[in-house]
């Protein structure tokens, strides 16, 4: 007698390790196949009799059948592309589209077949099949959304960037591009005092602070263009909380600030000229009240002498209330009334 306690131990371990991957391969969530050398299909899991074959067709629908002759891949027309695992070599065929044929599936589908060898030898091989068509359509709605929030900023009037906390620019609009003189594959990426001239990475770091603890700020800076050309711009910043970035719409002033340094030079020589004529009617008032003191010394006739002093003190007067105009600064307020 020979014991074979052990054997039989072995044995009951392999029958049970085998029937739980058998219920593995049979309830996994992707469609599996098995086949031969020869590319026979000689296994069919639930999932694909479930899923694919949506019940309508058991196991002898597809045992027996050459992978590339099998229905759904027939009709892809791509089965011929698995041709390649029968020499060996695994392939990958990504969002095959396979049309509905009755009532079975009709959807995409990432299929995977790799080889299988014993000894170097070709011996057969696994098919998978993943149903990807729920994936494919929220990319779809994925790419729409993002054609629709590329289209939003690309109507927008002004620069957009959107940064993140480290003042690294993450997107930007077509519009950005064209100012700016960069490609966006050049802006992306870069950070803010790279193209802002007046700030140093420091001075970025502290104005990011404090933006995170405002939520919007607005002010003017200057951007320098890819051309070495300086921008006066004026920045309006958001910060998002949730995706913790920064939507800046920088708005080109350059215009603006010309206007403005034209109308203050002009202002300032407006006011030179003011000042010099102030200072002449000033001297000339003065000339003829020296004038008319100098006349009425000359005279010794009353008459004569009330009539000089009441015209040079008229004259006093509206030199006083020029000088009075000349210096105020609202002249709907000057007491005109003390100089009559």
């Amino acid at each position: 007698f020979r014991d074979v306690t052990f054997r039989k131990h072995m044995e009951s371990q392999l029958a049970d390790s085998e029937r739980r991957l058998r219920t593995l391969v049979e309830e996994a969530p992707i469609s599996i196949m098995t086949f031969d050398a020869s590319g026979i299909v000689d296994f069919v899991n639930r999932y694909h009799l479930k899923v694919f074959a949506r019940n309508h067709g058991g196991k002898e629908a597809f045992l027996g059948r050459k992978i590339t002759e099998l229905p759904g891949l027939v009709r892809s027309g791509r089965a011929s592309e698995l041709e390649p695992v029968l020499q060996g070599r695994p392939v990958v065929l990504n969002e095959v589209y396979i049309p509905e044929a009755g009532q079975g599936f009709s959807g995409y589908q990432r299929i995977k077949a790799v080889p299988i060898f014993r000894e170097s030898e070709l011996v057969g091989g696994i098919l998978l099949r993943e149903d990807v068509t729920e994936q494919k359509r929220m990319a779809a709605v994925v790419e729409e959304q993002a054609d629709r929030y590329r289209s939003i900023i690309n109507a927008t009037r002004d620069v957009l960037y959107v940064i993140d906390t480290q003042a690294r620019i993450l997107e930007v609009n077509d519009l950005a591009c064209r100012v700016m003189g960069f490609e966006r594959s050049e802006l992306v990426g870069m950070t803010i005092p790279e193209i802002d001239a007046m700030e140093t990475s420091e001075e970025a770091a502290s104005r990011i602070q404090s933006l995170i603890e405002r939520g919007a700020h607005r002010f003017e800076t200057q951007h320098r263009t890819k051309a070495g050309i300086l921008l006066d711009v004026e920045v309006n910043v958001t910060f998002i909380p949730k995706a913790r970035h920064f939507v800046c719409f920088v708005h080109d002033i350059s215009e603006r600030k010309q206007a403005e340094l034209a109308l203050s030079d002009s202002l300032e020589e407006k006011t030179a000229l003011l000042k010099e004529v102030h200072h002449r009617v000033k001297n000339n008032l003065q000339i003829v009240v020296s004038l008319l003191a100098l006349q009425a010394s000359r005279s010794e006739d009353p008459n004569v002498l009330n009539v000089l002093h009441d015209t040079r003190n008229r004259v006093h007067s509206m030199a006083l209330l020029h000088e009075a105009l000349y210096r105020s600064d609202n002249l709907a307020r000057t007491n005109f009334a003390r100089y009559l």
